[in-house]
């Protein structure tokens, strides 16, 4: 299995920073990406993502199994309250063998992941955001912005919060998307470049090639440096 990789991140014009980061780590056996949005509403937003992409990918190149990564993940949010004790952010996770086709997906917060075209993604997760819990109502257009935009866990400095796992197996056809609320909510079902855009926004698209002839290709499209890329092959 060969690989083309796309990585488009665009700062949203009412942010002083872009605050999404990525990372692409893979070897001849397994790819391991992460997308991670962190709020501007901390201080050092922004390099908690990069931090938080690069570590996790890292240890789940090689982790034995799922738990190893978690248990990983756990150890790493030890470090964070040094540093990042004011700043959130939301992750999405994918760990891909390329022999099985086996998919793993480890998600916190608004950050998604599908399978699928691009304009119509199969979600294979589920946002943790206020206005997806049972028993919510919304009463006006503000309340619902507004739960919209709440998440019910995050990755944060105080507590760590256990990310939720799905799996599933890529096929031929498939591309595996990941990408950050800004990108979801204002630009998928929009021209790619649309401008103007509040939120920053961020996705990493995956593209699958079966016939080996090919090289693993990896694009990168960005307004800062925020993708870390290493092909341990």
């Amino acid at each position: 299995m060969k690989v083309r990789v796309t990585w488009y991140s665009r700062k949203g014009v009412d942010r002083l920073q872009n605050c999404d980061a990525g990372a692409l780590i893979m070897n001849a056996d397994r790819l391991v990406v992460v997308l991670v949005d962190a709020s501007e509403k901390g201080p050092t937003g922004a390099e908690l993502a990069k931090l938080w992409a690069h570590t996790v990918a890292g240890h789940s190149l090689m982790a034995a199994s799922t738990e190893a990564i978690i248990k990983n993940m756990k150890e790493e949010h030890k470090n964070l309250r040094h540093v990042h004790l004011l700043d959130t952010a939301a992750y999405c996770v994918a760990i891909l063998d390329r022999c099985s086709r086996e998919l793993v997906i480890l998600h916190c917060g608004d950050c998604m992941a599908g399978l699928g075209e691009a304009k119509n993604p199969d979600w294979l997760t589920e946002p943790h955001t206020l206005s997806r819990q049972p028993g919510i109502t919304t009463k006006t257009p503000e309340n619902a912005t507004k739960q919209q935009h709440t998440l019910t866990r995050n990755l944060n400095a105080k507590r760590f919060v256990t990310p939720d796992i799905t799996t599933s197996i890529i096929t031929d056809s498939s591309e595996l998307f990941l990408c950050s609320d800004g990108y979801w909510r204002y630009i998928l079902n929009q021209a790619p470049t649309t401008p103007n855009i509040s939120d920053d926004a961020s996705v990493l698209t995956i593209a699958f090639k079966w016939n080996n002839n090919y090289e693993d290709d990896i694009c990168c499209d960005s307004d800062v440096d925020n993708f870390l890329i290493k092909n341990l092959q």
